[in-house]
């Protein structure tokens, strides 16, 4: 029950500070330990979510691993995911829209022609 607290505390903590979540989420997913910013170092070591050896950081223990993937590794990972497809389909429609307007424009031209060798034959 008490860690369950100390883990929710902490992942609040991390949603809040967007580099810390980012940090977190490289460490669990790094092979090995990470040479970290010392003041990212302290706030981390400080709450006791990494250990040292030397001057590299990994996640202290597997609980918090796991529980940090689950509430924000995956879930950014999978809005990071979404954010490039949003992306892509905005250049996808850019690119539509730009042949679009393109042919709007070249058919007002077109018709704009027709009409007027209309107004002349009449």
């Amino acid at each position: 029950m008490l860690r369950d607290n100390l883990q929710r505390r902490y992942l609040l903590i991390l949603q809040e500070d967007a580099q810390l979540q980012s940090i977190i989420c490289k460490l669990i997913s790094a092979n090995s330990p990470i040479k970290l910013d010392p003041l990212i170092t302290y706030k981390l070591q400080s709450m006791d979510l990494i250990k040292l050896d030397g001057d590299y950081a990994s996640i202290t223990c597997d609980l918090y691993c796991l529980y940090f993937q689950r509430q924000l590794c995956i879930s950014n990972d999978f809005v990071s995911l979404k954010l490039e497809e949003l992306q892509k389909n905005v250049e996808i429609l850019h690119s539509n829209s730009n042949i679009t307007l393109n042919c709007s424009f070249l058919g007002r031209r077109i018709c704009r022609t027709c009409i007027g060798e209309l107004d002349h034959s009449i």
